[in-house]
């Protein structure tokens, strides 16, 4: 099952993985206060909390694939 891994730009450590998604990402973005991270995978955007992974929002109300994210 496809998942995604967030590391340390710092360290390179293991911050925590995005599991299932299994179209692939199509774009990720910190937050100005890096805080949070988005990413869209194919229809979905997910908005996590970059310290934990813990999703904080999610939409899908795309009718096509995400291509781009910002805050």
């Amino acid at each position: 099952r496809p998942c995604s891994v967030v590391t340390s730009a710092d360290t390179a450590a293991e911050l925590f993985t995005c599991p299932g998604l299994p179209d692939g990402l199509g774009a990720v973005t910190f937050s100005r206060d890096g805080r949070l991270l988005a990413a869209a995978a194919g229809s979905n955007v997910v908005v996590r909390d970059a310290a934990t992974g813990r999703p904080v929002y999610a939409l899908d109300l795309h009718q096509g694939p995400v291509t781009g994210v910002a805050f």
